[in-house]
């Protein structure tokens, strides 16, 4: 997993795929937790 992660940021646009659609999100704690039903 480390370096896949590593290899993606060598990349030129590490945030987007060739497709222009976004390899990563950003979430809060309470956003999983909600997602995996621990939130209230």
């Amino acid at each position: 997993m480390r370096t896949l992660i590593d290899q993606l940021f060598l990349c030129e646009m590490p945030y987007a795929s060739p497709h222009g659609r976004p390899t990563l999100i950003k979430l809060s704690m309470d956003e999983l937790d909600k997602r995996f039903g621990r939130g209230g």
